[in-house]
């Protein structure tokens, strides 16, 4: 009788997955409104709010205002 051991040390069993990291782009919204401002000068605001990404479970969030005053 012949008895056949195999013994094998795979790595993959211990993956590091950057799927895990995801740069949402998704919630990205534009808003555009008028704003009436107390010298009632109409103002153009955009505001991108909704930028955020996912880094290892710790969400940032951005958010920038720009107005523009004609």
């Amino acid at each position: 009788m012949e008895a056949k051991y195999n013994i094998s040390y795979q790595p993959s069993a211990v993956s590091y997955q950057l799927s895990a990291v995801s740069y949402q782009l998704s919630a990205f919204s534009i808003n555009l409104y008028l704003k009436l401002l107390s010298s009632m000068t109409p103002c153009v605001s955009i505001q991108l709010s909704a930028i955020s990404y996912q880094l290892l479970n710790n969400t940032i969030k951005h958010s920038f205002n720009l107005c523009y005053v004609s």
